[in-house]
């Protein structure tokens, strides 16, 4: 398969299966576990699995100083102000607009790398920010409720941390391998959530033995997702991932659908075709680009 198909592919599963999370993180708040928790487990479990995976496959993980202070910065610093800031930002606005400001972030994505890394936007690329964008308008829908000045700062703070996270990764892959980068990235930000919980009394186990199913699934979508999204910024670009990546709401809502009973509107149904023709405009520019080079 061309290299522009597999990583856009890799774009789209990676969207797929961060989708699945929000729900699968109902059924486990249903446990009776609270954020804080879910998060250290979340990323616990997944550098566990990584782990054990390289150890398994005897692969070396050699890491100079640099290295692992890169990593730390990506995940224990970059992803982790991302997550504080998008569940803050839930707590004072909709969660429908919260979503929508923080998927801005591909606009923020393809900004800095046209100003830092000189990469070129198309036109295709340009018109798939905007169509989607539109798209996610449609399927979030009107939103409800009181909107907190702080709580758009969040929303936007967290589109600027993804960015730079995707941004940072992208640059620290080129000499780290990626397996090692995220089972790293996994493991400090489970570090960074532990000890925020702890100094601020938000981790707790007493939730149900039936929540460690959910919670589990979450881990294994996270670490699949991880991988399977900077593999696709790897064989394609941070700019082209990030628009893909707008897929993860519209597999979100079909999900509820599916679980909750949950009905579509017609003005979603139409914010869903636009967000997804706004990815195959993504992938016929990725592979416009790989004919050009």
């Amino acid at each position: 398969m061309d290299d522009s198909i597999l990583g856009s592919t890799y774009g789209i599963l990676s969207a797929v299966g961060f989708g699945t999370v929000p729900i699968l993180a109902l059924f486990a708040y249903d446990g009776g576990i609270n954020v804080f928790t879910l998060l250290f487990l979340r990323f616990t479990l997944a550098s566990i699995l990584l782990f054990l995976y390289i150890f398994l496959t005897k692969r070396k993980v050699i890491l100079n100083k640099k290295q692992i202070l890169n990593i730390f910065i990506m995940g224990g610093i970059f992803y982790s102000v991302f997550s504080f800031c998008y569940f803050s930002a839930i707590k004072y606005i909709p969660a429908s607009l919260a979503v929508l400001i923080f998927y801005t972030y591909p606009f923020i994505t393809a900004g800095l790398s046209a100003f830092f890394l000189n990469m070129k936007l198309t036109k295709k690329v340009v018109g798939a920010i905007i169509v989607s964008f539109i798209g996610l308008i449609f399927v979030l829908g009107k939103t409800s409720g009181e909107i907190v000045l702080i709580g758009i700062l969040f929303a936007f703070g967290a589109a600027v941390f993804y960015s730079v996270y995707t941004l940072f990764g992208d640059h620290i892959l080129k000499d780290i391998p990626l397996l090692t980068t995220i089972a790293m990235v996994c493991l400090f930000a489970a570090f960074s959530f532990l000890t925020v919980g702890l100094i601020s009394n938000n981790v707790q186990f007493s939730f149900t033995a039936d929540t460690w199913l959910p919670v589990t699934g979450i881990a294994v979508v996270s670490m699949l997702g991880f991988l399977a999204f900077f593999q696709g910024i790897k064989m394609t670009n941070p700019t082209s991932i990030s628009v893909l990546s707008m897929i993860e709401p519209v597999v979100t809502i079909v999900l509820s659908i599916i679980f909750f009973n949950d009905i579509l509107n017609f003005y979603q149904i139409i914010g869903a075709i636009l967000v997804l023709g706004g990815s195959v405009l993504v992938v016929l520019s990725v592979r416009e680009r790989k004919k050009v080079a």
